[in-house]
Protein backbone atom coordinates (compact mmCIF):
# COMPACT_ATOMS: atom_id res chain seq x y z
CA UNK A 1 0.00 0.00 0.00
CA UNK A 2 1.04 3.59 -0.48
CA UNK A 3 0.22 6.88 1.22
CA UNK A 4 -0.22 10.21 -0.50
CA UNK A 5 1.38 13.22 1.18
CA UNK A 6 -0.69 16.22 2.21
CA UNK A 7 -0.07 19.85 1.26
CA UNK A 8 0.43 22.36 4.06
CA UNK A 9 -1.10 25.78 4.61
CA UNK A 10 -0.80 28.98 6.62
CA UNK A 11 -2.90 29.97 9.61
CA UNK A 12 -5.87 32.26 8.96
CA UNK A 13 -7.90 34.77 10.99
CA UNK A 14 -10.87 35.55 8.79
CA UNK A 15 -11.72 38.74 10.65
CA UNK A 16 -8.30 40.07 9.55
CA UNK A 17 -8.32 38.94 5.92
CA UNK A 18 -11.91 39.87 5.02
CA UNK A 19 -13.93 42.93 5.97
CA UNK A 20 -17.71 43.29 6.04
CA UNK A 21 -19.61 46.58 6.38
CA UNK A 22 -23.25 45.51 5.96
CA UNK A 23 -23.66 42.71 8.50
CA UNK A 24 -23.40 42.83 12.27
CA UNK A 25 -22.88 39.09 12.70
CA UNK A 26 -19.80 38.70 10.46
CA UNK A 27 -17.43 38.93 13.41
CA UNK A 28 -18.94 35.90 15.17
CA UNK A 29 -19.17 33.95 11.91
CA UNK A 30 -15.54 34.76 11.10
CA UNK A 31 -14.44 33.63 14.53
CA UNK A 32 -16.35 30.35 14.22
CA UNK A 33 -14.88 29.65 10.75
CA UNK A 34 -11.38 30.52 11.95
CA UNK A 35 -11.66 27.97 14.75
CA UNK A 36 -12.84 25.25 12.33
CA UNK A 37 -9.96 25.93 9.93
CA UNK A 38 -7.41 25.96 12.74
CA UNK A 39 -7.98 22.24 13.27
CA UNK A 40 -7.02 21.52 9.66
CA UNK A 41 -3.96 23.79 9.88
CA UNK A 42 -2.76 22.03 13.04
CA UNK A 43 -3.38 18.55 11.60
CA UNK A 44 -1.45 19.30 8.40
CA UNK A 45 1.41 20.88 10.36
CA UNK A 46 1.71 17.89 12.73
CA UNK A 47 4.33 15.23 11.98
CA UNK A 48 1.83 12.53 12.87
CA UNK A 49 -0.99 12.63 10.36
CA UNK A 50 -4.39 11.55 11.67
CA UNK A 51 -6.27 10.67 8.48
CA UNK A 52 -9.60 10.05 10.19
CA UNK A 53 -9.23 13.24 12.19
CA UNK A 54 -8.54 15.19 9.00
CA UNK A 55 -11.68 13.78 7.39
CA UNK A 56 -13.72 14.92 10.38
CA UNK A 57 -12.05 18.37 10.44
CA UNK A 58 -12.73 18.94 6.74
CA UNK A 59 -16.37 17.91 7.15
CA UNK A 60 -16.66 20.48 9.96
CA UNK A 61 -14.89 23.29 8.12
CA UNK A 62 -16.03 22.87 4.50
CA UNK A 63 -19.56 24.29 5.02
CA UNK A 64 -17.91 27.38 6.56
CA UNK A 65 -15.54 27.76 3.61
CA UNK A 66 -18.53 27.52 1.28
CA UNK A 67 -20.36 30.16 3.32
CA UNK A 68 -17.35 32.47 3.05
CA UNK A 69 -17.10 31.75 -0.67
CA UNK A 70 -20.73 32.70 -1.20
CA UNK A 71 -20.32 35.87 0.84
CA UNK A 72 -17.23 36.83 -1.18
CA UNK A 73 -18.94 36.15 -4.51
CA UNK A 74 -21.86 38.45 -3.68
CA UNK A 75 -19.48 41.07 -2.24
CA UNK A 76 -20.82 40.75 1.30
CA UNK A 77 -17.20 40.38 2.41
CA UNK A 78 -14.15 41.88 0.72
CA UNK A 79 -10.56 40.65 0.90
CA UNK A 80 -8.12 42.96 2.65
CA UNK A 81 -5.03 41.11 1.40
CA UNK A 82 -4.21 39.74 -2.07
CA UNK A 83 -2.55 36.60 -0.67
CA UNK A 84 -4.78 35.52 2.21
CA UNK A 85 -4.53 31.77 1.57
CA UNK A 86 -1.16 30.09 1.11
CA UNK A 87 -0.89 26.40 0.18
CA UNK A 88 2.38 24.49 -0.27
CA UNK A 89 2.63 21.26 -2.25
CA UNK A 90 3.99 18.21 -0.38
CA UNK A 91 7.73 17.67 -0.29
CA UNK A 92 7.55 14.55 -2.47
CA UNK A 93 6.38 16.76 -5.33
CA UNK A 94 8.66 19.74 -4.73
CA UNK A 95 11.59 19.38 -2.28
CA UNK A 96 11.89 23.16 -1.98
CA UNK A 97 8.23 23.52 -1.00
CA UNK A 98 6.58 25.36 -3.88
CA UNK A 99 3.79 27.58 -2.54
CA UNK A 100 0.80 29.24 -4.19
CA UNK A 101 -1.21 32.10 -2.69
CA UNK A 102 -4.56 33.72 -3.43
CA UNK A 103 -7.29 35.80 -1.80
CA UNK A 104 -9.98 33.66 -3.48
CA UNK A 105 -12.05 31.48 -1.16
CA UNK A 106 -12.69 29.23 -4.18
CA UNK A 107 -8.93 28.62 -4.26
CA UNK A 108 -9.17 27.67 -0.59
CA UNK A 109 -12.18 25.40 -1.14
CA UNK A 110 -10.43 23.42 -3.89
CA UNK A 111 -7.45 22.77 -1.61
CA UNK A 112 -9.72 21.72 1.26
CA UNK A 113 -11.53 19.28 -1.04
CA UNK A 114 -8.16 17.96 -2.16
CA UNK A 115 -7.11 17.36 1.46
CA UNK A 116 -10.44 15.62 2.06
CA UNK A 117 -9.89 13.22 -0.85
CA UNK A 118 -6.30 12.53 0.25
CA UNK A 119 -7.49 11.75 3.79
CA UNK A 120 -10.14 9.34 2.50
CA UNK A 121 -7.50 7.64 0.33
CA UNK A 122 -4.95 7.33 3.14
CA UNK A 123 -7.47 6.14 5.71
CA UNK A 124 -8.56 3.42 3.27
CA UNK A 125 -4.93 2.31 2.92
CA UNK A 126 -4.68 2.06 6.69
CA UNK A 127 -7.78 -0.11 6.89
CA UNK A 128 -6.47 -2.45 4.20
CA UNK A 129 -3.09 -2.73 5.93
CA UNK A 130 -4.70 -3.56 9.27
CA UNK A 131 -6.46 -6.72 8.05
CA UNK A 132 -3.10 -8.40 7.40
CA UNK A 133 -3.05 -11.81 5.66
CA UNK A 134 -6.33 -13.05 7.12
CA UNK A 135 -7.42 -14.64 3.84
CA UNK A 136 -4.39 -16.97 3.85
CA UNK A 137 -5.49 -18.73 7.06
CA UNK A 138 -7.60 -21.83 6.30
CA UNK A 139 -8.46 -22.26 9.98
CA UNK A 140 -9.85 -18.73 10.39
CA UNK A 141 -13.45 -18.80 11.71
CA UNK A 142 -16.08 -17.64 9.23
CA UNK A 143 -17.10 -14.81 11.55
CA UNK A 144 -13.54 -13.44 11.65
CA UNK A 145 -13.19 -13.76 7.89
CA UNK A 146 -16.46 -11.93 7.36
CA UNK A 147 -15.32 -9.14 9.69
CA UNK A 148 -12.08 -8.66 7.74
CA UNK A 149 -14.00 -8.80 4.45
CA UNK A 150 -16.21 -5.99 5.76
CA UNK A 151 -13.14 -3.90 6.60
CA UNK A 152 -11.86 -4.41 3.05
CA UNK A 153 -15.27 -3.37 1.73
CA UNK A 154 -15.09 -0.22 3.87
CA UNK A 155 -11.69 0.54 2.32
CA UNK A 156 -13.18 0.02 -1.15
CA UNK A 157 -16.04 2.38 -0.30
CA UNK A 158 -13.64 5.06 0.95
CA UNK A 159 -11.46 4.79 -2.14
CA UNK A 160 -14.53 5.11 -4.37
CA UNK A 161 -15.48 8.22 -2.38
CA UNK A 162 -11.95 9.63 -2.77
CA UNK A 163 -12.15 8.99 -6.51
CA UNK A 164 -15.45 10.88 -6.60
CA UNK A 165 -14.04 13.91 -4.76
CA UNK A 166 -10.94 14.05 -6.99
CA UNK A 167 -13.23 13.81 -10.03
CA UNK A 168 -15.46 16.58 -8.66
CA UNK A 169 -12.41 18.82 -8.27
CA UNK A 170 -11.30 18.10 -11.85
CA UNK A 171 -14.72 18.34 -13.51
CA UNK A 172 -16.48 21.02 -11.45
CA UNK A 173 -14.61 22.81 -8.67
CA UNK A 174 -11.69 24.05 -10.76
CA UNK A 175 -14.15 25.75 -13.14
CA UNK A 176 -15.01 28.22 -10.39
CA UNK A 177 -11.44 29.47 -9.95
CA UNK A 178 -10.32 31.94 -12.60
CA UNK A 179 -6.63 31.50 -11.81
CA UNK A 180 -6.63 27.73 -12.39
CA UNK A 181 -5.49 27.98 -16.01
CA UNK A 182 -2.23 29.71 -15.09
CA UNK A 183 -1.70 28.00 -11.73
CA UNK A 184 1.72 26.47 -11.07
CA UNK A 185 0.50 23.84 -8.61
CA UNK A 186 -0.80 20.40 -9.64
CA UNK A 187 -3.57 20.65 -7.02
CA UNK A 188 -5.33 23.12 -9.32
CA UNK A 189 -4.73 20.97 -12.42
CA UNK A 190 -7.58 18.91 -13.91
CA UNK A 191 -5.31 16.17 -15.20
CA UNK A 192 -3.61 15.74 -11.84
CA UNK A 193 -6.88 15.31 -9.98
CA UNK A 194 -8.21 13.00 -12.69
CA UNK A 195 -5.04 10.94 -12.32
CA UNK A 196 -5.56 10.69 -8.56
CA UNK A 197 -9.17 9.66 -9.19
CA UNK A 198 -7.98 6.83 -11.43
CA UNK A 199 -5.34 5.84 -8.87
CA UNK A 200 -8.05 5.65 -6.20
CA UNK A 201 -10.16 3.43 -8.46
CA UNK A 202 -7.17 1.22 -9.27
CA UNK A 203 -6.45 0.70 -5.56
CA UNK A 204 -10.15 0.16 -4.90
CA UNK A 205 -10.52 -2.46 -7.61
CA UNK A 206 -7.40 -4.32 -6.43
CA UNK A 207 -8.98 -4.59 -2.97
CA UNK A 208 -12.34 -5.56 -4.45
CA UNK A 209 -10.64 -8.42 -6.35
CA UNK A 210 -8.96 -9.52 -3.14
CA UNK A 211 -12.31 -9.54 -1.34
CA UNK A 212 -13.85 -11.52 -4.22
CA UNK A 213 -11.08 -14.12 -3.93
CA UNK A 214 -11.03 -14.17 -0.12
CA UNK A 215 -13.10 -17.37 0.33
CA UNK A 216 -10.83 -19.23 -2.11
CA UNK A 217 -7.39 -17.80 -1.31
CA UNK A 218 -6.40 -20.19 1.48
CA UNK A 219 -7.42 -23.20 -0.62
CA UNK A 220 -5.51 -22.10 -3.71
CA UNK A 221 -2.36 -21.48 -1.65
CA UNK A 222 -2.21 -25.23 -1.05
CA UNK A 223 -3.80 -26.19 -4.38
CA UNK A 224 -2.35 -23.63 -6.81
CA UNK A 225 -3.20 -25.47 -10.05
CA UNK A 226 -6.10 -27.08 -11.86
CA UNK A 227 -8.89 -27.93 -11.42
CA UNK A 228 -10.62 -24.86 -9.99
CA UNK A 229 -13.35 -25.40 -7.37
CA UNK A 230 -16.88 -25.00 -8.72
CA UNK A 231 -17.46 -21.98 -6.49
CA UNK A 232 -14.35 -20.20 -7.81
CA UNK A 233 -14.97 -16.99 -9.81
CA UNK A 234 -14.85 -17.49 -13.58
CA UNK A 235 -11.40 -17.06 -15.23
CA UNK A 236 -13.11 -14.87 -17.86
CA UNK A 237 -14.36 -12.48 -15.17
CA UNK A 238 -11.03 -12.43 -13.33
CA UNK A 239 -8.92 -11.74 -16.42
CA UNK A 240 -11.14 -8.76 -17.33
CA UNK A 241 -11.00 -7.36 -13.80
CA UNK A 242 -7.21 -7.58 -13.73
CA UNK A 243 -6.93 -6.02 -17.20
CA UNK A 244 -9.05 -3.06 -16.12
CA UNK A 245 -7.04 -2.63 -12.91
CA UNK A 246 -3.78 -2.67 -14.87
CA UNK A 247 -5.16 -0.06 -17.27
CA UNK A 248 -6.22 2.19 -14.36
CA UNK A 249 -2.74 2.08 -12.80
CA UNK A 250 -1.20 2.90 -16.19
CA UNK A 251 -3.57 5.82 -16.83
CA UNK A 252 -3.01 7.17 -13.32
CA UNK A 253 0.78 7.12 -13.67
CA UNK A 254 0.78 8.74 -17.11
CA UNK A 255 -1.64 11.50 -16.12
CA UNK A 256 0.06 12.29 -12.81
CA UNK A 257 3.50 12.45 -14.38
CA UNK A 258 2.30 14.68 -17.24
CA UNK A 259 0.41 17.08 -14.97
CA UNK A 260 3.25 17.45 -12.46
CA UNK A 261 5.71 18.30 -15.21
CA UNK A 262 3.38 20.82 -16.81
CA UNK A 263 2.35 22.68 -13.64
CA UNK A 264 5.31 22.74 -11.24
CA UNK A 265 7.61 24.08 -13.97
CA UNK A 266 10.66 22.90 -12.06
CA UNK A 267 13.61 21.39 -13.92
CA UNK A 268 13.91 17.59 -13.70
CA UNK A 269 10.69 17.26 -11.68
CA UNK A 270 9.02 13.87 -12.00
CA UNK A 271 6.40 11.70 -10.38
CA UNK A 272 7.52 10.84 -6.81
CA UNK A 273 9.75 7.76 -6.98
CA UNK A 274 7.68 5.65 -4.60
CA UNK A 275 4.42 6.45 -6.35
CA UNK A 276 5.99 5.94 -9.78
CA UNK A 277 7.42 2.52 -8.90
CA UNK A 278 4.25 1.44 -7.11
CA UNK A 279 1.91 2.27 -10.00
CA UNK A 280 4.25 0.65 -12.54
CA UNK A 281 4.68 -2.47 -10.41
CA UNK A 282 0.93 -2.81 -9.89
CA UNK A 283 0.22 -2.24 -13.57
CA UNK A 284 2.60 -5.05 -14.55
CA UNK A 285 1.36 -7.35 -11.78
CA UNK A 286 -2.31 -7.12 -12.76
CA UNK A 287 -1.45 -7.44 -16.47
CA UNK A 288 0.55 -10.58 -15.69
CA UNK A 289 -2.22 -12.14 -13.58
CA UNK A 290 -4.70 -11.33 -16.36
CA UNK A 291 -2.55 -13.35 -18.78
CA UNK A 292 -2.51 -16.23 -16.31
CA UNK A 293 -6.31 -16.31 -16.36
CA UNK A 294 -6.28 -15.96 -20.16
CA UNK A 295 -4.23 -19.16 -20.15
CA UNK A 296 -6.58 -20.96 -17.78
CA UNK A 297 -9.58 -19.87 -19.83
CA UNK A 298 -7.90 -21.06 -23.07
CA UNK A 299 -7.19 -24.48 -21.53
CA UNK A 300 -10.79 -24.77 -20.34
CA UNK A 301 -11.79 -24.35 -23.98
CA UNK A 302 -9.38 -27.09 -25.11
CA UNK A 303 -6.63 -24.78 -26.41
CA UNK A 304 -3.66 -26.00 -24.35
CA UNK A 305 -1.08 -24.68 -26.83
CA UNK A 306 -2.47 -21.15 -26.51
CA UNK A 307 -2.78 -21.63 -22.75
CA UNK A 308 0.92 -22.45 -22.45
CA UNK A 309 1.84 -19.35 -24.47
CA UNK A 310 -0.23 -17.09 -22.19
CA UNK A 311 1.18 -18.66 -19.04
CA UNK A 312 4.80 -18.32 -20.20
CA UNK A 313 4.17 -14.67 -20.99
CA UNK A 314 2.57 -14.15 -17.58
CA UNK A 315 5.53 -15.75 -15.78
CA UNK A 316 8.08 -13.63 -17.63
CA UNK A 317 6.17 -10.37 -17.07
CA UNK A 318 5.74 -10.97 -13.35
CA UNK A 319 9.44 -11.82 -12.99
CA UNK A 320 10.35 -8.65 -14.91
CA UNK A 321 8.29 -6.60 -12.46
CA UNK A 322 10.84 -7.42 -9.75
CA UNK A 323 14.14 -6.98 -11.55
CA UNK A 324 15.55 -6.32 -15.00
CA UNK A 325 18.59 -8.49 -14.23
CA UNK A 326 18.49 -11.90 -16.01
CA UNK A 327 20.26 -13.63 -13.12
CA UNK A 328 17.83 -12.14 -10.59
CA UNK A 329 14.83 -13.16 -12.70
CA UNK A 330 16.20 -16.70 -12.80
CA UNK A 331 16.29 -16.75 -9.00
CA UNK A 332 12.75 -15.41 -8.79
CA UNK A 333 11.46 -18.08 -11.16
CA UNK A 334 13.17 -20.82 -9.16
CA UNK A 335 10.52 -22.69 -7.23
CA UNK A 336 13.06 -23.87 -4.65
CA UNK A 337 14.12 -20.29 -3.99
CA UNK A 338 10.49 -19.23 -3.49
CA UNK A 339 9.86 -22.11 -1.08
CA UNK A 340 12.92 -21.12 0.96
CA UNK A 341 11.30 -17.77 1.76
CA UNK A 342 8.87 -19.50 4.13
CA UNK A 343 5.10 -19.68 4.41
CA UNK A 344 4.42 -15.95 4.48
CA UNK A 345 4.79 -15.53 0.74
CA UNK A 346 3.71 -12.30 -0.89
CA UNK A 347 1.19 -12.15 -3.71
CA UNK A 348 3.85 -12.22 -6.43
CA UNK A 349 5.27 -15.46 -5.02
CA UNK A 350 1.77 -16.92 -4.91
CA UNK A 351 1.05 -16.04 -8.53
CA UNK A 352 4.41 -17.31 -9.80
CA UNK A 353 3.90 -20.60 -7.94
CA UNK A 354 0.39 -20.91 -9.36
CA UNK A 355 1.56 -20.21 -12.92
CA UNK A 356 4.36 -22.75 -12.51
CA UNK A 357 1.84 -25.40 -11.44
CA UNK A 358 -0.51 -24.62 -14.34
CA UNK A 359 2.39 -24.71 -16.82
CA UNK A 360 3.44 -28.20 -15.70
CA UNK A 361 -0.13 -29.53 -15.73
CA UNK A 362 -0.96 -28.10 -19.16
CA UNK A 363 2.39 -29.15 -20.65
CA UNK A 364 1.77 -32.74 -19.58
CA UNK A 365 -1.76 -32.55 -21.02
CA UNK A 366 -0.49 -31.11 -24.28
CA UNK A 367 2.36 -33.64 -24.58
CA UNK A 368 0.09 -36.65 -24.01
CA UNK A 369 -3.35 -35.69 -25.31
CA UNK A 370 -3.67 -32.55 -27.43
CA UNK A 371 -0.26 -32.20 -29.15
CA UNK A 372 -0.96 -28.59 -30.06
CA UNK A 373 1.74 -26.19 -31.23
CA UNK A 374 2.57 -23.28 -28.92
CA UNK A 375 2.09 -19.97 -30.78
CA UNK A 376 4.39 -16.98 -30.56
CA UNK A 377 3.11 -14.99 -27.55
CA UNK A 378 3.23 -11.73 -29.52
CA UNK A 379 0.75 -13.15 -32.01
CA UNK A 380 -1.80 -13.40 -29.21
CA UNK A 381 -1.67 -9.77 -28.12
CA UNK A 382 -4.47 -8.76 -30.50
CA UNK A 383 -6.72 -11.31 -28.78
CA UNK A 384 -6.61 -9.61 -25.40
CA UNK A 385 -10.16 -8.50 -24.58
CA UNK A 386 -11.22 -5.25 -22.98
CA UNK A 387 -11.28 -4.97 -19.20
CA UNK A 388 -14.25 -4.91 -16.88
CA UNK A 389 -14.78 -2.65 -13.88
CA UNK A 390 -15.94 -3.84 -10.48
CA UNK A 391 -15.94 -0.39 -8.83
CA UNK A 392 -16.91 3.18 -9.73
CA UNK A 393 -16.28 6.65 -8.35
CA UNK A 394 -18.95 7.76 -5.89
CA UNK A 395 -20.58 10.95 -7.15
CA UNK A 396 -19.79 13.85 -4.85
CA UNK A 397 -21.87 16.94 -4.12
CA UNK A 398 -20.97 19.87 -1.89
CA UNK A 399 -22.66 20.14 1.51
CA UNK A 400 -24.94 23.10 2.34
CA UNK A 401 -23.31 26.30 3.56
CA UNK A 402 -22.94 26.65 7.33
CA UNK A 403 -24.38 30.15 7.53
CA UNK A 404 -25.44 33.26 5.64
CA UNK A 405 -24.92 36.80 6.85
CA UNK A 406 -27.91 38.80 8.04
CA UNK A 407 -28.83 41.96 6.14
CA UNK A 408 -27.26 40.63 2.92
CA UNK A 409 -29.02 39.89 -0.40
CA UNK A 410 -28.82 36.08 -0.08
CA UNK A 411 -30.23 35.90 3.46
CA UNK A 412 -33.77 34.79 4.29
CA UNK A 413 -35.29 32.99 7.24
CA UNK A 414 -36.27 29.86 5.32
CA UNK A 415 -32.75 29.37 3.98
CA UNK A 416 -31.17 29.89 7.40
CA UNK A 417 -33.52 27.32 8.94
CA UNK A 418 -32.74 24.68 6.32
CA UNK A 419 -28.97 25.13 6.43
CA UNK A 420 -28.73 25.29 10.21
CA UNK A 421 -30.63 22.01 10.51
CA UNK A 422 -28.41 20.26 7.98
CA UNK A 423 -25.05 21.48 9.17
CA UNK A 424 -25.66 20.89 12.83
CA UNK A 425 -25.38 17.12 12.22
CA UNK A 426 -22.81 16.50 9.48
CA UNK A 427 -22.89 12.74 10.06
CA UNK A 428 -26.41 12.67 8.64
CA UNK A 429 -25.38 14.23 5.34
CA UNK A 430 -25.33 12.05 2.24
CA UNK A 431 -21.83 13.38 1.59
CA UNK A 432 -20.44 12.04 4.87
CA UNK A 433 -18.03 9.39 3.62
CA UNK A 434 -17.28 7.71 6.95
CA UNK A 435 -20.75 7.43 8.45
CA UNK A 436 -20.76 4.31 10.62
CA UNK A 437 -17.28 3.31 9.50
CA UNK A 438 -14.93 4.36 12.30
CA UNK A 439 -12.27 1.70 12.90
Amino acid sequence: MIRLQYPTTNSIWFSKVFTCTNSADYSSRASESTAKRAHIYAALKSDKKDDLGLVSSVIDYLPHALALERAALNDSIVAISDDSFVWTVPSQLSPKGKSTASSSVTFETIHILHVYALALFNHAQGLADNVGSYDADPALPDSSRKQSDNVLQSAVTLLNSAAGVFKFIADTAIDGYQGARDADTPILNREYNTGLSKLSLAMSQALAIRKLMSPHHAYTLNNPGPPLPKSHPSPQILLKLHLDTSALFNAARVMLKSSIKSTLRVQHVDLPAQLKSHTKRREVFHAGVAKKWLGVDASNQGNTGIALAWLKMASEELADSISSSPSERLKILSKSTRKARGERRNELDVELSSIDTYLKAYKQLNDTVHFQSIPDPQSLMSQIPSGRSLVAATQYALPPVAWTLKDTPDHDEEHVASTSTTTSTPAGSSNYALQGKYF
